[in-house]
């Protein structure tokens, strides 16, 4: 009996392990069954266009991982329709973390023909961190399309690998203008220290897109070193569109040294190298530019030339040489810059502009007076204020009249009082008899707080 009860517990021990190992073996396998299916309705949510239905098949994906589900999604990206649903796809198989998914990327890269699908897989491909998709990624610098290099280029520069760098210089020397240009695209990317020379000896290229390019690829990367390069190519490009380009980025680098440059180039055959030469040196703020502007501006054709001129020269306060801005305001047919010219005159505030304001008080467009009126405010003088009251009394415009009242409440002499009850008492504009009512009270409250009577 005690050998049975032995024998039941040998058998016992030996039964369970094995029992324990089959139930293992069988759920391992129910396991691997598991994460070998991929249920349709995995794909079929994954290809949604329910986004709610999407990220949670998207989730499941990575979660569980099932393999099986890989070969369906890859034939949706190769043999799809649709690029929205292809892309869907991408997703799904972005869920996959192993590096076995570098062969399949690359794979996806090579069947696809679509430029959308492509710049996907190189984004799939650039996710994976890992170094060995370089090599695959390199060739797609002189592809036909600016997405994929683009996107290639973004890819690459995230690996900061020194094997790009041949092919690059490689391209830059090519003697089809088309792959010097993917090369500089490429260093906009790609920039590195050792690529400075083959960049600058490309501003010299004789094709134009190309030194334009390289102008963009400096200031997207910063490279401050080259600006005497850009100031040479300001100056001496034969094309206006680089030259142009080339001054405005010496601006935005606020280049100091290009103040000559921006001078030079005022005199420009090219309205546009005129401009951005203006542009630039309102943007520096000297006051020096004061002559080279007015002077300019006394022989300039184009309108929006001399209006950024004029705008200039109030940034910086300075009249320059008179004649630029009396010129202006006195002769040009464009009501828009004679308004800009007595306003810049205002702001300016020199006395030298007074004679040329004092006779824009009777332009013919009412615009011009107003404004005329209103940048006298900012001077003194007896003479100002007689020609204000006069305008006050024969103008026959109420907006010109406010405007001329406004200067002389502005200058505060006391002694256009007098003048202001003359007009007053004739006045027969309940508007402006109000306003000058409620002037002449602020001159009697300020002249008895000025004489002690009225505290």
């Amino acid at each position: 009996m005690e050998m049975k009860r032995r024998n039941s517990f040998i058998i016992r021990l030996v039964v369970c392990p094995v029992s324990a190992f089959l139930l293992l073996l069988s759920s391992g396998g129910e396991m691997l069954e598991a994460k070998e299916k991929c249920p349709d309705t995995i794909i079929s949510n994954v290809l949604s266009s329910d986004e709610k239905n999407h990220e949670d098949a998207l989730d499941i994906i990575a979660r569980t991982q099932p393999e099986g589900c890989i070969k369906k999604l890859v034939k949706v990206v190769v043999s799809g329709k649709q690029n929205d649903v292809k892309i869907r796809a991408i997703r799904g198989l972005r869920q996959y973390n192993n590096n076995r998914m570098i062969k399949i990327w690359t794979s996806l890269l090579d069947s696809s023909e679509s430029f959308i699908i492509k710049k996907q897989v190189i984004q799939s491909l650039a996710s994976m961190r890992n170094r060995s998709v370089v090599p695959e990624l390199i060739p797609l610098l002189r592809s036909p399309f600016y997405t994929v290099r683009e996107s290639a280029a973004t890819a690459l520069s995230n690996y900061g690998d020194d094997r790009v760098f041949p092919f690059i210089i490689t391209m830059a020397k090519d003697d089809n203008p088309v792959y010097r240009m993917y090369a500089v695209e490429a260093m906009m990317h790609i920039y590195d220290s050792r690529l400075y020379y083959m960049l600058m000896s490309l501003l010299d290229d004789q094709n134009k897109s190309i030194r334009y390019s390289v102008l963009e690829c400096i200031q997207e990367n910063s490279i401050d070193k080259s600006l005497p390069y850009v100031r040479k190519a300001a100056m001496n490009d034969e094309n206006y569109e680089v030259r142009v380009r080339a001054m405005n980025l010496l601006s935005d680098f606020n280049d100091r040294r290009s103040y000559s440059t921006f001078v030079r180039n005022l005199s420009d055959e090219h309205e546009q190298v005129r401009d951005a030469a203006v542009v630039a040196l309102n943007r520096l703020g000297y006051g020096k530019s004061a002559w080279p502007l007015s002077r300019q501006l006394i022989k300039e054709t184009e309108h929006h030339v001399k209006l950024h001129i004029i705008q200039t020269l109030a940034a910086i306060r300075e009249m320059g040489d008179a004649r630029g801005l009396r010129g202006i305001i006195e002769d040009d047919p464009s009501v828009v810059l004679r308004i800009e010219a007595a306003c810049a005159m205002g702001t300016i505030g020199e006395k030298k502009a007074i004679p040329f304001l004092l006779k824009a008080l009777n332009d013919d467009e009412y615009r011009v007076r107003a404004e005329t009126a209103c940048a006298l405010g900012v001077f003194h003088g007896s003479e100002v204020v007689t020609s204000l009251l006069r305008v006050m009394e024969q103008d026959d415009s109420r907006y010109v009249r406010s405007a001329a009242l406004y200067s002389i409440q502005k200058i505060g002499d006391s002694g256009a009082l007098l003048g202001l009850y003359r007009i007053y008492g004739t006045e027969e504009d309940p508007v402006m008899k109000a306003l000058i009512d409620t002037t002449i009270e602020e001159f009697i409250r300020k002249t008895t707080r000025e004489y002690g009577i009225l505290r």
